[in-house]
Protein backbone atom coordinates (compact mmCIF):
# COMPACT_ATOMS: atom_id res chain seq x y z
CA UNK A 1 0.00 0.00 0.00
CA UNK A 2 1.16 3.89 -0.79
CA UNK A 3 0.41 5.74 1.80
CA UNK A 4 0.87 9.71 0.81
CA UNK A 5 0.88 11.76 3.86
CA UNK A 6 0.76 15.57 3.88
CA UNK A 7 3.15 17.09 5.99
CA UNK A 8 3.05 21.00 6.67
CA UNK A 9 5.28 20.84 9.93
CA UNK A 10 2.14 22.00 12.21
CA UNK A 11 1.25 20.17 15.25
CA UNK A 12 -1.60 18.84 13.46
CA UNK A 13 0.26 17.39 10.65
CA UNK A 14 2.71 15.77 12.75
CA UNK A 15 0.26 14.07 15.02
CA UNK A 16 -1.73 12.47 11.49
CA UNK A 17 1.44 10.87 10.64
CA UNK A 18 1.72 9.57 14.04
CA UNK A 19 -1.40 8.27 13.95
CA UNK A 20 -1.19 6.36 10.94
CA UNK A 21 2.05 4.85 11.72
CA UNK A 22 0.51 3.31 14.79
CA UNK A 23 -3.04 2.52 13.60
CA UNK A 24 -2.07 1.18 10.11
CA UNK A 25 1.12 -0.49 10.05
CA UNK A 26 1.20 -3.89 11.75
CA UNK A 27 2.95 -4.23 15.28
CA UNK A 28 5.10 -6.92 17.13
CA UNK A 29 2.22 -7.52 18.93
CA UNK A 30 -0.25 -7.69 16.08
CA UNK A 31 2.08 -10.48 14.63
CA UNK A 32 3.40 -13.17 17.21
CA UNK A 33 5.19 -15.44 14.36
CA UNK A 34 8.58 -14.28 13.00
CA UNK A 35 8.36 -15.03 9.56
CA UNK A 36 9.73 -12.74 7.00
CA UNK A 37 6.30 -10.41 5.32
CA UNK A 38 5.05 -11.37 1.84
CA UNK A 39 6.91 -8.94 -0.91
CA UNK A 40 3.29 -7.78 -0.97
CA UNK A 41 2.18 -6.78 2.19
CA UNK A 42 5.01 -4.04 2.23
CA UNK A 43 3.79 -0.35 3.08
CA UNK A 44 5.28 2.70 1.75
CA UNK A 45 5.19 6.03 2.84
CA UNK A 46 5.53 8.84 1.35
CA UNK A 47 6.10 11.84 3.27
CA UNK A 48 4.87 15.03 1.88
CA UNK A 49 5.97 18.84 1.94
CA UNK A 50 4.90 21.55 -0.04
CA UNK A 51 5.84 24.98 -0.37
CA UNK A 52 5.06 28.04 -1.73
CA UNK A 53 6.59 29.21 -4.99
CA UNK A 54 9.08 32.28 -4.87
CA UNK A 55 6.88 35.35 -6.42
CA UNK A 56 9.14 37.97 -7.72
CA UNK A 57 6.77 40.75 -7.28
CA UNK A 58 6.93 44.68 -7.10
CA UNK A 59 5.30 46.93 -3.92
CA UNK A 60 4.36 49.81 -4.20
CA UNK A 61 6.91 52.54 -1.73
CA UNK A 62 5.19 55.36 -2.06
CA UNK A 63 3.51 57.72 -4.78
CA UNK A 64 6.20 57.28 -7.47
CA UNK A 65 8.21 54.25 -6.26
CA UNK A 66 8.45 50.70 -6.05
CA UNK A 67 10.47 48.56 -4.56
CA UNK A 68 11.60 45.11 -6.22
CA UNK A 69 13.03 41.97 -4.65
CA UNK A 70 16.72 42.26 -5.71
CA UNK A 71 17.79 38.55 -6.69
CA UNK A 72 19.91 38.00 -3.67
CA UNK A 73 16.60 38.46 -1.59
CA UNK A 74 14.61 36.23 -3.67
CA UNK A 75 17.88 33.38 -3.38
CA UNK A 76 17.69 34.25 0.54
CA UNK A 77 14.14 33.11 0.22
CA UNK A 78 14.62 29.84 -1.36
CA UNK A 79 17.51 28.90 0.95
CA UNK A 80 15.47 29.68 3.99
CA UNK A 81 12.44 27.69 1.99
CA UNK A 82 14.49 24.59 1.64
CA UNK A 83 15.77 25.18 4.96
CA UNK A 84 12.24 24.47 6.25
CA UNK A 85 11.62 21.93 3.96
CA UNK A 86 14.66 19.86 4.94
CA UNK A 87 13.71 20.68 8.84
CA UNK A 88 10.20 19.54 8.71
CA UNK A 89 10.97 16.29 6.74
CA UNK A 90 14.12 15.13 8.73
CA UNK A 91 11.83 15.68 12.00
CA UNK A 92 8.95 13.73 10.25
CA UNK A 93 11.33 10.99 9.39
CA UNK A 94 13.02 10.59 12.79
CA UNK A 95 9.30 9.62 13.71
CA UNK A 96 8.94 7.14 11.36
CA UNK A 97 12.10 5.54 12.21
CA UNK A 98 11.40 5.89 16.00
CA UNK A 99 7.56 4.06 15.42
CA UNK A 100 8.67 1.58 12.74
CA UNK A 101 11.92 0.41 14.25
CA UNK A 102 10.41 -2.69 15.83
CA UNK A 103 7.86 -3.80 13.61
CA UNK A 104 7.71 -7.07 11.72
CA UNK A 105 6.64 -5.61 8.13
CA UNK A 106 8.35 -4.04 5.53
CA UNK A 107 7.80 -0.57 5.64
CA UNK A 108 9.55 2.62 3.27
CA UNK A 109 9.34 6.15 3.80
CA UNK A 110 10.46 8.55 1.17
CA UNK A 111 10.48 11.94 1.24
CA UNK A 112 9.53 14.57 -1.47
CA UNK A 113 9.03 18.52 -1.81
CA UNK A 114 6.71 19.95 -4.46
CA UNK A 115 6.06 24.05 -5.08
CA UNK A 116 2.56 25.51 -5.53
CA UNK A 117 -0.27 25.50 -4.10
CA UNK A 118 -0.36 23.37 -1.52
CA UNK A 119 -4.35 22.04 -1.51
CA UNK A 120 -3.57 21.74 -5.81
CA UNK A 121 -0.30 20.22 -5.60
CA UNK A 122 -1.26 17.51 -2.58
CA UNK A 123 -4.59 16.23 -4.94
CA UNK A 124 -1.67 16.17 -7.70
CA UNK A 125 0.89 14.38 -5.44
CA UNK A 126 -2.00 11.76 -5.19
CA UNK A 127 -2.37 11.47 -8.19
CA UNK A 128 1.34 11.08 -9.71
CA UNK A 129 1.99 8.69 -7.11
CA UNK A 130 -0.55 6.56 -7.36
CA UNK A 131 -1.61 6.60 -3.53
CA UNK A 132 -3.85 4.25 -2.17
CA UNK A 133 -4.70 6.26 0.77
CA UNK A 134 -3.92 9.93 1.23
CA UNK A 135 -3.34 11.16 5.16
CA UNK A 136 -3.53 14.34 6.02
CA UNK A 137 -4.00 16.49 9.50
CA UNK A 138 -6.35 18.97 10.36
CA UNK A 139 -6.19 22.02 12.61
CA UNK A 140 -9.33 22.23 13.55
CA UNK A 141 -10.59 26.16 12.77
CA UNK A 142 -14.01 26.53 12.89
CA UNK A 143 -16.65 26.90 10.07
CA UNK A 144 -15.75 30.61 10.43
CA UNK A 145 -12.20 30.60 10.20
CA UNK A 146 -12.60 27.52 6.72
CA UNK A 147 -15.13 29.81 4.99
CA UNK A 148 -12.75 32.30 5.45
CA UNK A 149 -9.35 30.61 4.71
CA UNK A 150 -10.07 27.35 3.27
CA UNK A 151 -9.47 24.02 4.28
CA UNK A 152 -6.89 22.08 2.62
CA UNK A 153 -8.53 18.74 4.16
CA UNK A 154 -11.33 19.79 2.81
CA UNK A 155 -10.97 20.60 -0.84
CA UNK A 156 -8.72 17.11 -0.96
CA UNK A 157 -11.29 14.88 0.47
CA UNK A 158 -13.25 16.13 -2.88
CA UNK A 159 -10.58 16.51 -5.42
CA UNK A 160 -8.69 13.63 -4.41
CA UNK A 161 -8.79 10.33 -6.52
CA UNK A 162 -8.83 7.72 -3.99
CA UNK A 163 -9.80 7.77 -0.17
CA UNK A 164 -8.81 10.63 2.23
CA UNK A 165 -8.15 9.93 5.84
CA UNK A 166 -8.01 13.37 7.92
CA UNK A 167 -6.92 13.01 11.19
CA UNK A 168 -8.08 15.42 14.32
CA UNK A 169 -6.73 15.64 17.08
CA UNK A 170 -8.68 14.80 20.40
CA UNK A 171 -8.90 18.19 22.84
CA UNK A 172 -6.95 16.61 25.62
CA UNK A 173 -4.24 16.01 23.00
CA UNK A 174 -3.81 19.47 21.88
CA UNK A 175 -4.20 20.61 25.34
CA UNK A 176 -1.55 18.43 26.27
CA UNK A 177 1.12 19.33 23.75
CA UNK A 178 0.50 23.48 24.27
Amino acid sequence: MKWLVAIDGSEGSLHALIWALDHVVPSTTDQPTAEPPEPEKTERFILLHVQQPIQYTMHPIGPHGVAVYAPAVAESLKKTQQDNAQRVLSAASNICNERLSNIPVQVTVETVVMEGDAKEVICEAAYKFQADVLVVGSRGHGKWKRAFLGSVSDYCAHHVNCPVLIVKQSKETHEQSI
